[in-house]
């Protein structure tokens, strides 16, 4: 059997899905424009952090605690010139959690019964970050520039009397 589409039914199996695909491309590109002034705005974070830490900034570990809880979408995050504990979860270098295992963080969420500790380079501290009254889920660049702010404390300059 032979079946001949009429030339209207064809002409909407055609624009149908281009009509679809075409209320998708703004939402998409609204997505991509939020997503990149997310990135410039950390960027001018680390950039302001990096600044500071080269003046010898004195509020440098007040100001990377406010972004790092901004960044990470925190409850709160504060410096302690203690050096981490082993039995504690731990946001690495490369932005994993690591609690035993790696912590899909984008699955399962940042730890919520603990403080995740943030080493600072050079052994100088320990931010104490802590996400308990809902499930946090940053993504692995936002944990990355969490790093790299904690990164700019390194300078003894820096830091808060001991």
């Amino acid at each position: 059997m032979n079946r001949q589409f009429p030339p209207l039914a064809l002409g909407w199996a055609v624009l149908l899905p281009l009509a679809a695909a075409a209320g998708l491309i703004p939402q998409w590109a609204r997505r991509e424009l939020d997503q990149a002034g997310r990135r410039e705005a950390y960027l001018a974070g680390v950039a302001k952090a990096a600044r500071l830490a080269g003046e010898g900034g004195e509020n440098l570990v007040d100001l990377v605690s406010r972004m790092i809880t901004e960044v990470l979408d925190l409850d709160e995050c504060r410096f302690t010139p203690e050096l981490p504990r082993q039995d504690r979860p731990r946001l690495t270098s490369d932005g994993s959690v690591w609690r035993g295992r790696t912590v899909d963080v984008e699955r399962e969420g940042f730890p919520t019964m603990d403080v995740v500790e943030l080493p600072v380079r050079d052994g100088v501290g320990t931010f104490l970050l802590t996400a308990s009254t809902r499930a946090r889920r940053p993504s692995v660049e936002q944990r990355q520039v969490a790093v790299t702010l904690a990164s700019q404390i390194g300078l003894t300059s820096a830091l808060p009397e001991r």
